[in-house]
């Protein structure tokens, strides 16, 4: 396929993703793209991020392959609303128009933040916009530390790395080091926090990053 034919679908999903942005302004959600392999530990950092967060937001979830359902029945387990961004098993990157019509199926309240589980899309176009107002990229520890020299455009095109399963450091040869400096070399910008959902090691940095990101005190006011 020529370049004219892919310069079409990329405008295309353009459009459809500035129609997602307007979309979720005029309900006044905040929609997260989080990208990660599959055990990467997406579904259970949504699922403590729901318990930490205490209710101050209303979280939902958009899962981005049609092999979710057992995610998906666990989050609902815990009152997370969820629905799967695709009902047939397709393969190649996640795309505009999909989230767009699965938003329209979440029961969207104003002020919800709505976290798309994006497997296993570190080989995906980093230009291709979903909508998201921020992409966060979901890295394990037993995924090693020069991934990010391996997957040079992921890790580029992401505004936050959560370096996942920290509990793990003493039994792996990961160096937080080697990878901090890794992944400087290919995004300078992106901020790093680590954490452990096991553990709840760093879960409350992770809240109060999400909360000041969303123009809210980390802190509670007292009535």
């Amino acid at each position: 396929m020529g370049s004219g034919f892919w310069e079409k679908i990329i405008e295309s999903n353009r459009k459809q993703a500035m129609e997602n942005k307007l979309f979720l302004t005029s309900r006044k959600v905040t929609l997260f793209n989080l990208i990660g392999s599959s055990g990467a530990g997406k579904t259970e950092i949504i699922r403590r991020t729901h318990e930490v967060l205490q209710g101050r937001f209303c979280i939902q979830v958009l899962q981005g392959s049609a092999a979710a359902q057992l995610d998906i029945e666990r989050l609902q387990a815990v009152g997370i609303p969820s629905c799967a961004a695709r009902t047939e098993r397709q393969g190649g990157y996640l795309k505009a128009g999909e989230v767009g019509a699965a938003l329209r199926r979440l029961p969207l309240s104003p002020g919800s933040l709505v976290f798309i589980e994006n497997p296993g899309e570190l080989f995906s176009p980093v230009n291709f916009d979903l909508g998201e107002h921020c992409r966060i990229l979901i890295h394990s520890i037993s995924e090693g530390d020069l991934t990010p020299l391996k997957f040079p455009r992921a890790y580029a095109g992401v505004d936050l790395v959560l370096l996942n399963k920290v509990d793990l450091l003493p039994f792996s040869g990961f160096s937080r080091e080697r990878f901090t400096a890794h992944l400087r070399q290919v995004n300078p910008d992106a901020e790093e926090l680590a954490l452990s959902c096991r553990t709840g090691v760093g879960l409350k940095h992770w809240r109060d990053w999400l909360l000041r990101f969303c123009g809210e005190s980390p802190f509670e006011e007292s009535g």
